[in-house]
């Protein structure tokens, strides 16, 4: 089991602001040039304000070692996270309930896992 904090400081976000450009359009037909402002909206990055993330992990693993013949070289893996985020719609790659269910075999000459996430 594990409690976590983790503050963040600042992340990159997108951030849009609109700027005017010179635009020169030249005619070949009639050899001729015209230069107009135009606007454009601007993306670029910037660091910006951070998230606190807080949460909970919670993990077991057991071995079926008193199971007969070949389910005894088999175990269960089993964990869990919970994520408290300060701002999910800016830090998206924190979902709030994690899991992972895994059985596995080990042998001295086979290991297999197969796991759900």
């Amino acid at each position: 089991m594990a409690v976590f904090n983790k503050d963040i400081a600042s992340l990159v976000r997108p951030s849009n602001d609109i700027i005017f450009m010179d635009v020169n359009s030249i005619y070949a037909a009639t050899n001729t040039s015209k230069v107009t402002s135009e606007q454009f909206t601007r993306t670029r990055p910037n660091n910006e304000e951070g998230v606190n993330l807080k949460g909970l992990e919670l993990g077991y693993q057991t071995f079926f070692t008193d199971y007969p013949g070949l389910l005894s070289n088999t175990g269960l893996q089993v964990n869990y996270t919970f994520i408290d985020n300060s701002d999910p719609q800016v830090l998206t790659a924190a979902s709030k309930h994690n899991y992972n269910v895994g059985v596995f075999y080990d042998s001295d000459t086979v290991g297999a896992r197969v796991s759900y996430t």
